[in-house]
């Protein structure tokens, strides 16, 4: 029996994927279902920007082999970036920056990051379900 709202779905995973997912599951005491339904809200929630225009504003994480000239990019993207902290760990670059500003900059920010090789995850400052308000209803929204 189906529940109610929700949609039913398959999925092929490798199989190593599988195995950390169950013990997952186990060790939380959540089912598959649950921890696969979280991980795809935050995945959407990292990659709104890509589908609803919006001014937004929160916080950019990126981990870059320090040799690929992060910094130059972020230095491009000075109208949205508010605040900047650079760091060095373990020959990597830290980077935390603050945004504000149009979610295409962000996005544009975030794809240019993640082609120099850099780890990177955005925390915007609104929950997923506001950008769906607002792409169903066409407002702007502030993230």
């Amino acid at each position: 029996m189906r529940a109610v709202g929700k949609v039913r779905f398959g999925i092929s995973i490798p199989e190593d994927l599988s195995r950390e997912l169950d013990e997952l599951a186990e060790k939380t005491n959540v089912s598959r279902s649950e921890l696969v339904e979280q991980a795809i809200r935050n995945m959407l929630n990292d990659y709104i920007h890509y589908l609803v225009p919006h001014e937004c504003e929160g916080v950019m994480v990126a981990v870059c082999p320090s040799d690929r000239g992060s910094e130059a990019v972020i230095e491009g993207f000075s109208d949205i970036a508010t605040t900047y902290v650079h760091s060095h760990r373990g020959g990597m670059c830290v980077e935390v920056l603050f945004l504000e500003g149009p979610s295409k900059r962000i996005s544009e920010l975030h794809g240019r990051l993640t082609s120099l090789g850099c780890g990177v995850r955005f925390l915007p400052g609104r929950a997923l379900e506001s950008y769906a308000k607002a792409r169903l209803g066409g407002n702007r929204s502030k993230g």
